[in-house]
């Protein structure tokens, strides 16, 4: 029989981030396309790229152009529309308002251009205050022979990003008054600063991720019912799993079998490195942990995995540690692979098994669970 795996199933968000704030449209009427289609797209119909149209501005300039001339005339009162705008491009090679087609080419750039696979989109719905805010993963790269059919655009169609949602659920009133500051704007495509908020946006897209040397992971809380004290459980475990991770980074794992859990888990080591505990039960909950030490973070994370299965603690010590979410073996996993040998061979049986009657109590309690896996 294989080993167990245990699957950390964490997103490794890539150092060279970027986050982009797409506006939906003029009069906001795109949203529901970009969530159902996972897409976004700007209000450019009829642009019919080829390849050659990426290297330069010469070519494009003139079908931005076109494409702006038609949107307008689409998004007009069909009431006041005079004949529909030229399709033909050299009908605009010297006849078009260069600063406004300068503009639109820039939002082309941003998002065409320059967006590139595993950077975030943030669409607001509307500028209400109850008003959802949506947050995408983009998941290829831009291709012409990208474009999609828009109702509103008749026969054109426009090119468009794959997007994958992460979020679409995100009420905009939850967002930081300056971050809601810095999404609003008539800019189609704008860039938002990773230094002052990607943290923020990252961890509310994903459940459990890694940004260079922090991470979050979050565990539900599900069947919550307005019951205190059936969330504690899950507290204990998290403070065990805490204390015995950052005692092993620490090097001192000869405390895991000299302590016993309550004294392992009521010590120092539960809080060191950790940059908050958060705990939010409003029926369901969840509890979310934010760690300034990726290493012990990945570590608590397969240690409170692996206690939620029916794995003896000898089994257990053979279990081998992988991220599938990662193309290849990271760094940080091959460490904690490691680390988590050695962080089982430390624990004694009986603290193992305790460990595992509260995560028990913790899942009867408030259905306690968490997105990492464990393969048999």
């Amino acid at each position: 029989m294989s080993d167990p795996v245990i699957d950390l199933n964490i997103k490794f968000v890539p150092d060279n981030v970027a986050i982009w704030r797409i506006y939906p449209g003029t009069k906001k009427d795109f949203v529901k396309q970009f969530i159902k289609d996972e897409c976004v797209f700007l209000e450019l119909p009829g642009l019919d790229l080829e390849k050659g149209d990426l290297r330069g501005r010469v070519k494009i300039d003139p079908k931005i152009a076109k494409s702006k001339a038609l949107a307008e005339w689409y998004l007009s009162n069909p009431k006041d529309r005079k004949s529909q705008p030229s399709s033909n491009v050299a009908d605009y090679i010297d006849n078009y308002n260069k600063r406004s087609v300068g503009s639109s080419y820039s939002n082309f750039e941003r998002l065409f251009k320059k967006a590139k696979v595993g950077d975030i989109v943030v669409v607001p719905e509307e500028s209400g205050f109850q008003s959802k805010l949506y947050i995408g993963e983009i998941v290829s790269e831009y291709s012409v022979d990208d474009s999609i059919a828009v109702r509103q655009f008749g026969i054109h169609k426009v090119p468009f990003r794959k997007v994958k949602w992460l979020r679409v659920d995100f009420e905009k009133r939850h967002v930081p008054v300056d971050l809601s500051y810095q999404l609003r704007g008539r800019r189609t495509v704008r860039s938002v600063s990773v230094d002052d908020y990607g943290l923020y946006i990252f961890r509310q897209a994903y459940q459990n991720f890694v940004f260079k040397e922090q991470g979050q992971m979050l565990f539900e809380g599900p069947a919550y019912d307005n019951d205190p004290e059936t969330a504690i459980p899950g507290i204990i475990v998290l403070q065990y799993a805490l204390a015995a991770a950052n005692a092993k980074v620490l090097g001192h794992e000869r405390e895991l079998s000299l302590r016993s859990f309550d004294q392992l888990r009521k010590s120092s080591y539960r809080r060191h490195d950790v940059l908050s505990f958060e705990m939010s039960f409003a029926s369901p909950g969840s509890y979310r942990v934010w760690h300034g030490s990726v290493r012990a973070l990945l570590l608590a994370l397969a240690l409170v995995a692996v206690a939620g299965t029916d794995l003896s603690a000898s089994e257990a010590q053979k279990a081998v540690v992988q991220n599938d979410q990662s193309q290849g073996l990271s760094a940080h996993v091959i460490k904690v692979r490691e680390d988590y040998k050695d962080l089982m061979e430390s624990i004694t049986p009986r603290e193992f098994e305790r460990l595992k009657e509260e995560r028990k109590k913790a899942e009867n309690g408030v259905g306690f669970k968490e997105r990492t896996k464990v393969k048999k």
